[in-house]
């Protein structure tokens, strides 16, 4: 059974709207797209894959759809085990919309996000995982890539 599609988003554009309720710890599906390595050498590299998803230092996965249609939220409902299994972080209703916090998918520091999604803890700025607080870390434990769990740890 299909879990989401496409749809209208209040965040920005299109994003991902789902289609059934999908219970928390829930895999809901594996993004895919080919695999860019970059080492960033400028604050301006740092913003040159805008659909990018780190999994790894200097390695990003250029999404293809759906999930190049996920959007950010500061209050997300997905998170990613692995390197690219997408799972729901909190139990997700009909017709909500499935969101990540990107932060947890990028560790350069120079890398941000004027932030749209408009959720009562709205950071405006997203940045790396490691301005994410540690409360915020422990609460989407295990739903960060591996790699990047050690860059959350020393906050």
């Amino acid at each position: 059974m299909k879990r989401f599609e496409l749809g209208a988003s209040a965040i920005n554009g299109q994003g991902l709207i789902a289609t059934t309720r999908i219970a928390k710890g829930a895999f809901i599906g594996l993004i895919k797209g080919p695999v860019i390595f970059k080492v960033i050498m400028s604050p301006e590299d740092s913003l040159c894959g805008p659909d990018w998803i780190g999994f790894r230092k200097n390695h990003w996965i250029d999404t293809l759809p759906p999930f190049k249609y996920i959007n950010h939220s500061c209050a997300p409902n997905c998170g990613i085990r692995g390197s690219r299994k997408v799972h729901a972080i909190r139990d997700i209703v009909l017709g909500e919309e499935l969101t990540l916090d990107y932060a947890i998918t990028e560790i350069d520091l120079n890398w941000f996000l004027d932030c749209t999604c408009k959720s009562e803890n709205c950071r405006g700025v997203v940045r790396s995982i490691q301005s994410l607080p540690h409360a915020t870390i422990r609460e989407y434990l295990p739903y960060i890539p591996t790699h990047f769990q050690k860059y959350a740890a020393k906050g």
